[in-house]
């Protein structure tokens, strides 16, 4: 390479032809050309800024490709040029390997009483009252002690209005209660009137037929009786009277007036001959007629009285049950809102710790309704607002992928038959039943059993229907709080279906698995990280078995994965079949032999893809986070995490 001296000119321009430089100069001066002040020839043409500009970037563009070259030759730079001297080996050795899970969950009572949201909603969905105090989260509180107010001045002013509709209801079923007893007193005297009425009738009846008409009877017999005693007087009278005549001893006057008196006499008989037969014929026929008429019409009016009587205290009746229930509706609406009211205080359940409540959608940032506990916020019935852990038992609440659910065993328990026990006694009957089983045992269940609908409470033996025959899983636990502790526990129970799922990454399932801590830890706290690691049942004696970072792959290949063997050629890549593994080994099934040497730290041989995918395989199994990427995701082969294919 040549370097020119530093008067030389970096470019050498053109020569533009005389006659153009001519026309240029001669347009710029138009006496002639002016003398040049720049040693050299007076026809070069001037330099543009432009291409001077063009130049540099031309040259800056140059620089940055040749920077780019190097930095992509640096890391692409072949596996051959990777010293021996960085790499860790491994020696691959057969020893036991057990498979185990390692997740990450979150803090949890085992007692956790739910402080729920009671007062009632005008309609569905609506909010119920808003929060006027509320205890701050995470303070320690006591049984009894006040956690929240809710706003019960819409409640106050119903009661107030309700109590007035209830006092108004309570006097109509005053009034309606006498009403009815007014009437059943009315319906007794109407009746017994009736009743009287046709007694009466019927004495009438009795009185006529045996007394009245006989004496009337009697009477008319005795005038015709009289009435032909007097006839046969004024006969004799008469016949008297014409004899005398005939001797002259009385006048014809006197004669005539004895003569008229007889005929009067036989008037007399005549008319009481005529009374008789009309006793018998008319007036006996008559009155018995009127008198039979006389009792119907009182038997029908002791009926008419008695259906009227039953009607109108039916009415009555059923006018006062009507009231008394509106009064009953009223009391209980009355009642009702008194009890709303009382449920805007809240109060702890039990000792323990505050802890706002916040579901798996607020969490997530999913769900139609997000809630937030605060003063002036508004509430829902039957609305989770907070919860109060017993924090002197815990347990960490993890999410197992579906691929190693099946090897997770939480507790098992069968069935006493304790409760059909209790059953039978309850329907042979408590004498029975205490023949069969003693009246100790009987007294006891009655005691524990009080309930105020059924009579009976189960939840006093609720440990004695099942029975623990075997312990789940064992497990450590180590909280993030105390790093340096290690926890025993082991797992309590596993969810038979899956749990909801983030919305980016739908198609992983997961289950979750109650893990109890099983030694007592003080400043333990709910909603702390925990890491669990549980040791399965599935394991492998006398195994080849290498460091998890050793192998190279994913999930996506199952269990085919890579290795890079030293050889003395140096680091040669190997396929190789992987079964079992924790977060520490993994089981070689082909591939290896016993006392080859393995690079532990095989990054510097890799390209960029399969740095990725060792990254993905140094991740221990079931870390959450290699989830969506194939950390603990099954594969189409319905491989694991680390190419196990089952059992």
């Amino acid at each position: 390479m040549t370097l020119q001296p530093a008067s030389a000119p970096l470019l050498q321009p053109a020569m533009a032809p005389p006659e153009t430089n001519g026309e240029m100069n001669g347009a710029a001066h138009p006496d002639g050309p002016k003398p040049s002040p720049h040693p050299g020839p007076s026809r070069l043409p001037r330099r543009k800024k432009g291409r001077g500009l063009g130049m540099k970037l031309l040259a800056l563009g140059l620089a940055f490709f040749l920077l780019a070259g190097a930095v992509a030759a640096y890391v692409f730079w072949p596996q051959s040029q990777v010293s021996a001297a960085n790499l860790v080996f491994h020696t691959v050795k057969r020893e036991k390997i057990q498979l185990t899970i390692l997740e990450r969950g979150t803090l949890e009572a085992v007692d956790n009483r739910d402080v729920v949201c009671r007062v009632k909603a005008k309609t569905s969905g609506a909010v119920s009252s808003t929060i006027r105090w509320v205890i701050d989260d995470g303070t320690q509180v006591h049984e009894g002690q006040l956690l929240m107010e809710l706003d019960d001045a819409a409640l106050q002013d119903q009661l107030q209005t309700q109590k007035i509709t209830m006092d108004k209801a309570r006097n109509d079923w005053i009034q309606a209660e006498a009403t009815y007893k007014i009437q059943t007193i009315q319906n007794e005297s109407d009746v017994e009137t009736a009743k009287l009425t046709m007694s009466l009738a019927l004495v009438d009846f009795q009185k006529f037929v045996e007394g009245d008409y006989k004496q009337m009877e009697e009477v008319a017999k005795g005038a015709i009786e009289n009435a032909n005693s007097d006839v046969k007087q004024g006969q004799d009278r008469e016949d008297w009277s014409k004899r005398m005549l005939r001797k002259n001893y009385i006048t014809l006057s006197q004669y005539q007036s004895d003569k008229s008196k007889l005929r009067s006499l036989e008037l007399a008989l005549q008319k009481c001959e005529t009374d008789l037969a009309v006793l018998e014929n008319y007036t006996r026929r008559r009155t018995l007629e009127k008198l039979n008429g006389d009792i119907a019409e009182a038997e029908r009016a002791l009926k008419r009285v008695q259906t009227q009587a039953a009607a109108k205290l039916e009415q009555a009746y059923n006018d006062r049950e009507t009231k008394r229930s509106v009064y009953r509706q009223e009391e209980e609406r009355y009642n009702d809102l008194r009890r709303e009211i009382k449920k805007c205080i809240i109060r702890a359940p039990q000792d323990g710790l505050v802890v706002y409540y916040i579901s798996d959608t607020q969490r997530s940032g999913s769900g139609s309704q997000q809630s937030t506990i605060a003063q002036g916020e508004p509430v829902r019935e039957g609305q989770k607002l907070m919860r109060i852990p017993n924090l002197s038992n815990m347990l960490v609440n993890v999410k197992v992928h579906e691929s190693m659910i099946s090897r997770v065993r939480g507790d098992e328990f069968e069935k006493t038959g304790y409760g059909e026990f209790r059953q039978v006694g309850l329907l042979t009957g408590p004498d029975l039943y205490a023949r069969l089983i003693g009246p100790t045992v009987v007294h006891a269940l009655r005691d524990s059993y009080e309930d105020p609908d059924s009579g009976m409470q189960w939840t006093g033996y609720a440990d004695k229907e099942l029975r623990l025959i075997r312990d789940g899983l064992p497990a450590r636990i180590r909280a993030d709080a105390y790093p340096d502790r290690d926890l025993s526990g082991h797992v309590k129970t596993v969810a038979t279906v899956a749990a909801q799922t983030d919305w980016f990454s739908p198609d992983v399932k997961v289950y979750q698995t109650l893990v109890s801590i099983d030694e007592p830890v003080e400043n333990l706290k709910p909603g702390m990280s925990a890491s669990v690691r549980i040791a399965t049942d599935s394991q492998a004696d006398d195994v080849l078995t290498v460091p998890i970072q050793c192998v190279v792959g994913s999930v996506e290949t199952g269990s085919k994965r890579k290795v890079f063997v030293m050889t003395p050629q140096g680091p040669k890549e190997r396929d190789v079949t992987v079964g079992l593994s924790n977060e520490r080994m993994v089981e070689v099934k082909t591939g290896l032999e016993e006392g080859e040497q393995v690079v532990q730290n095989p990054k510097g041989l890799l390209s960029p893809k399969d740095r990725e995918a060792l990254t993905v395989s140094e991740k221990p199994v079931g870390d959450k986070k290699d989830k969506g990427k194939g950390g603990d995701k099954k594969d189409k082969g319905g491989k694991d995490a680390a190419g196990k294919g089952g059992k």
